[in-house]
């Protein structure tokens, strides 16, 4: 996996053919069963160790292209979240990570305000984080169309359930 990851790049990362993200099952799997076998918590191990390195390189640097791009990194974060939870560790990429998707995915992308986007790179600027899909040519077809908005009060309906 880590070959892949490093031919992707080598080959550029924007290219639609380069493999940059795991996108078999397979691979993905074998993160989740690595990391649900063997310890994470464990400062040096031979597994865990090289796991944790391969899903932050993953979130470090592999691009963002497409909406599956953005599926596999947010479960790449999800198994770094369950790794690191015991363990207490801070993941940077996984902050990264997220907050370039939250910004992805909450723009608008043909209306966006100046000012939205200024606050964007002021946070990119003030807290040192990388977003370096955010507003490229790559990326305009990537967002969530809003169909409809639904107030916080209809959400916080009572569920009725049966305890047995």
């Amino acid at each position: 996996m880590q070959r892949n990851l490093q031919r992707g790049l080598a080959a550029g990362a924007l290219l639609p053919s380069s493999r940059t993200w795991p996108r078999s099952g397979g691979e993905l799997a074998l993160l989740r069963i690595a990391g649900a076998v063997w310890p994470t918590s464990d400062w040096q191990h031979p597994v865990s160790t090289p796991r944790a390195l391969l899903m932050a390189q993953y979130l470090a640097h592999a691009r963002v292209r497409c909406t599956g791009d953005v599926a596999c990194a947010l479960y790449v974060v999800t198994l770094v979240l369950e790794g690191e939870t015991l363990s207490k560790r801070i993941v940077p990429e996984a902050l990264n990570a997220l907050s370039q998707i939250m910004v992805l995915l909450g723009r608008e992308p043909m209306t966006a305000t100046e000012e939205g986007w200024k606050r964007v790179q002021e946070a990119q600027v003030k807290w040192g984080i990388p977003m370096p899909d955010v507003g490229a040519a790559h990326t305009e077809h990537v967002g969530v169309e809003l169909v409809e908005e639904v107030a916080l009060s209809d959400l916080a309906q009572p569920i009725h359930c049966l305890v047995c």
